[in-house]
């Protein structure tokens, strides 16, 4: 996802390396990730420890409990700063949130109890999902996997052979019980033959070594070997999330602040692949806005990436003239988020 396959046999080197910096946690979940995307930012930022996601500074400042060996001092001080760990149990600090936990979110949005399950667990996702899901269904966006099915078929379409008058060769054969699959075809696809009269379904693609075959309710087509792999590659990435929304899950088509053309000498740009956040959590306010001066190292947004939230902070002081990217938008690296006037 990063586009830095390259990179890998740097990122295992530095794996063992970053847990040897957080007192050896073991590798399993969730210090496993922490320690995994910790050691992915410091081979792609090409610096280590030049971007620290949240969830290892709350490792270091002892939030998922004490480390099996004692994190070195100077260690402690790059990541924290004066900040001190804390030295009792982490989850004494925390007060009930379920009762509180949708508060700022649209009632219209929890259909169902376990909506408030998904939104304490993963709140900006749910909370797209939630605002999708609220759309009449001609309306809604495509999702990634609406949008990779379409790619397939089209490609595969593609790939159909022929007659000399440009139509399809009739090669359609009506569902039946009784028709003869070849016999490097999944034995599924037969019991699906079965039932698929009495399914809603526009098509099943079944691909097994060299064979492809399309399962359509006017009957089964066969093509040529097309590669899914290299499709999926291929798919196109969406333009935006599946709509657009503000802190308080309310959809909305965008901001002054987001439509102004005012000029900037300089961007902040996504240091990575990921989704991109200007607050650091539902109903919170926004790090920055439009006007706004900054001094460098002020934190500005938040780019998700490899499941763990990267604050992005200035790099020198300066105004900020505009949000380029908007919140909820995935980025690639590079992207410019943020337009900047440089004090």
């Amino acid at each position: 996802m990063q586009k830095a396959l390259d990179k890998l046999p740097e990122v295992l080197d530095e794996v063992s390396r970053v847990r040897e910096d957080l007192g050896f946690p073991p590798l399993v979940t969730p210090t496993s990730q922490i320690v995994g995307t910790q050691a992915v930012m410091n081979i792609i930022s090409a610096e280590r420890y030049k971007i620290v996601p949240n969830e290892v500074k709350d490792y270091v400042r002892g939030k998922y409990g004490r480390s099996p060996v004692p994190i070195n001092k100077e260690f402690l001080k790059k990541i924290l700063g004066d900040e001190k760990p804390i030295d009792h149990r982490p989850a004494d600090e925390l007060s009930p949130m379920l009762p509180n936990a949708t508060d700022n979110v649209n009632p219209k949005y929890i259909e169902h109890e376990e909506d408030i399950i998904s939104y304490v667990l993963l709140p900006e996702p749910a909370l797209q999902f939630f605002q999708w899901r609220a759309l009449p269904p001609e309306q809604r966006p495509d999702t990634p996997a609406d949008i990779e099915i379409k790619k397939m078929r089209a490609e595969q379409e593609k790939e159909i052979p022929t007659t000399e008058n440009g139509t399809e060769p009739n090669v359609a054969v009506q569902p039946s019980s009784s028709i003869n699959l070849p016999m490097n075809i999944p034995d599924v696809a037969k019991e699906v033959l079965d039932k698929i009269e009495g399914l809603t379904v526009e098509e099943l693609v079944f691909k097994k070594g060299n064979s492809t075959i399309a399962i359509r309710p006017s009957g089964i087509i066969a093509s040529p070997l097309f590669d899914m792999a290299d499709t999926a590659a291929e798919a196109p990435r969406s333009e935006a999330p599946p709509v657009g929304r503000d802190r308080k899950g309310e959809s909305s088509e965008g901001t002054p602040e987001e439509s102004g053309a005012a000029a900037y000498s300089a961007t902040i740009d996504a240091p990575f692949v990921g989704t991109l956040y200007f607050a650091p959590g539902p109903g919170k306010d926004n790090f920055i806005k439009e006007g706004d001066e900054v001094e460098a190292g002020d934190k500005v947004c938040i780019v998700e990436a490899m499941k763990l939230f990267n604050e992005i902070t200035a790099p020198k002081k300066c105004r900020i003239v505009k949000k380029i990217a908007t919140d909820g938008d995935s980025v690639e690296k590079g992207q410019p988020l943020i337009g900047i006037e440089e004090l």
